[in-house]
């Protein structure tokens, strides 16, 4: 059996409909549906998962044009911060020199200070330091306290007549 475009859009069809009608449904019907409905959700998502894939093989190194659609791929990845670089300027602003005496810290007010920057940093539940401790310390751009690691790619598609961009 080859699955066609019109298909689709005859499945997207009858879904419509019987969003229309489900104010008429009995409860056995209404459970019904919505036991296929929750089925019918995880194969869709196994579907585009599957589509995406087969479509960002075959579009590596360029983009399509269908209609008023672009479609591109995009490099995915994330931020690691670099926390031995962040603890060691903690440790430096907490061993520094006291603004109001003009002497070094005693060590119980380094660690008091090492403690709150550590709190300011990480208490929260993420793994990326606050950007207001990243600024206090000097950091104004990520790239100075991480590195992107690339973890694959997504596909991306732009509406052409939208001057919005992507959608």
């Amino acid at each position: 059996m080859t699955v066609t475009i019109g298909d689709i859009a005859a499945a997207i069809d009858v879904v419509a409909e019987m969003v229309n009608e489900c104010d008429s449904m009995t409860v056995d019907e209404a459970l019904a549906m919505y036991d296929l409905v929750g089925q019918m959700t995880s194969e869709l998502k196994r579907a585009a998962s599957m589509l995406e894939t087969q479509a960002k093989s075959l579009l590596e190194g360029g983009g399509r044009q269908i209609g008023d659609r672009m479609y591109g791929i995009k490099p995915s990845g994330k931020w690691r911060y670099r926390h031995d670089a962040l603890a060691d300027d903690i440790r430096v602003r907490a061993l520094g020199i006291d603004e109001t005496t003009g002497e070094q810290r005693s060590a119980r007010d380094a660690v008091e200070i090492a403690i709150k920057l550590m709190q300011e940093a990480y208490v929260s539940p993420s793994t990326e330091p606050k950007k207001g401790l990243l600024a206090k310390l000097g950091y104004t751009d990520t790239p100075q306290i991480a590195e992107w690691d690339r973890t694959g790619t997504r596909l991306v598609v732009t509406d052409l007549s939208d001057p919005g961009g992507e959608g």
